[in-house]
């Protein structure tokens, strides 16, 4: 390379879709009125639309707090969303946007509304 030619660098922008799709798996353990008040397979098809290309499965919780784990990789680095009731995380990117839990709750409660609501 020349001595004035710059380098190039690749910067990946992300945002709550992006980290959406990186997706692979999602488990959803729903609290017991949670439970009773959905049908498990229609609100795990609802968030299949909100991570798309991953496996959704959607159990009864043996707490009472309902509980999302997502797992997939982003760029070579392990991504895991994980919410506590409606206190959502974004773990393994350091520059996630500052919104994207916010992003991802409405998401999901938009997902929960549909299949549930």
């Amino acid at each position: 390379m020349d001595p004035g030619q710059k380098a190039e660098t690749t910067m990946t922008t992300h945002t709550a879709t992006t980290l959406l799709a990186a997706v692979a798996t999602v488990t959803v353990r729903l609290d017991a009125d949670a439970f009773e008040a959905c049908i498990p397979e229609r609100y795990a098809a609802e968030l299949t639309k909100v991570f798309p290309g991953a496996e959704v499965e959607v159990k009864r919780a043996t707490s009472h707090e309902t509980r999302l784990d997502a797992r997939g990789e982003f760029d070579g680095a392990d991504v895991r969303i994980v919410a506590r009731g409606r206190s959502y995380d974004v773990l393994g990117i350091e520059d996630a946007p500052s919104d994207a839990a916010e992003d991802i709750d409405a998401l999901v409660e938009a997902a929960w509304d549909r299949a549930c609501g």
